[in-house]
């Protein structure tokens, strides 16, 4: 296979992690994965589009709602999302 296939990587040097951290990641991933599919539908998909660093104009697009209203559906969304998980309300920007 050729250097630059993706498929192994960079080559770069990768940051020094231990494997309990990423395994913590990992967990931390899961639940919130499987806490996010008990939403309804325009809040996951906003949390989603907003951890992936997506625009609020965009997130408000996708969603349905005004661009003013998204710091309230955000808000809403993230309460949503800890009492489907069980855990308190981050706050979020």
């Amino acid at each position: 296979m050729a250097e630059s296939d993706p498929e192994w990587g960079s080559g770069s040097p990768q940051p020094d992690v231990d494997a309990a951290s990423i395994v913590v990641s990992m967990a931390t991933d899961a639940r919130r994965a499987k806490s996010l599919q008990q939403l309804p539908l325009p809040y996951a998909t906003a949390l989603r589009l907003r951890d992936a660093g997506i625009a609020d104009e965009v997130i408000a697009e996708c969603v349905g709602v005004d661009l003013d209203a998204i710091p309230t559906f955000m808000r809403v969304a993230a309460a949503k999302l800890a009492a489907a998980s069980g855990e308190p309300p981050t706050t979020a920007p």
